[in-house]
């Protein structure tokens, strides 16, 4: 995938977002708000390294603030709200009390929405506002 793609998955991402009530599946809008971020970041990282995805791991090495990647890497408090949103998008995916369906939704609540709502939006603000200008199309929101 190229920046293009990645921007455009990001989009659809935000349009699941907005479909999804934010009271009810909590787990799932935390979920999908990380992956609005990771396309937007993955656009950012495509645009120096064109070997298509990278894995978590490697997104996290390319991103630190004291990485290798020189022009690639996160003001500290930037890379820290990118790896917050992944690891409340993974309490969200993954941690679970009981085997009650209704017991999954109330490991996440409405404040953790919050927080992932304003962990996504610095991140796809920062990455927005590196991304070259060279396509005004691309904006996003």
């Amino acid at each position: 995938m190229n920046r293009s793609d990645y921007l455009a998955k990001a989009r659809h991402n935000e349009e699941f977002l907005e479909s999804i009530d934010k009271d009810r599946f909590c787990d799932w809008w935390v979920t999908a708000s990380f992956y609005v971020a990771l396309h937007y970041v993955n656009a950012f990282v495509s645009v120096s390294i064109k070997s298509g995805f990278c894995s978590h791991e490697k997104i996290k090495s390319i991103l630190h603030p004291q990485g290798s990647f020189t022009d690639l890497r996160f003001p500290r408090d930037k890379f820290e709200d990118y790896m917050l949103l992944q690891n409340l998008s993974r309490k969200a995916r993954y941690m679970q009390v009981g085997d009650h369906e209704d017991s999954v939704c109330r490991l996440m609540k409405p404040k953790h929405v919050q927080k992932a709502e304003k962990l996504m939006n610095s991140v796809r603000t920062y990455v927005l506002g590196r991304l070259p200008k060279d396509d005004s199309s691309e904006s996003g929101k």
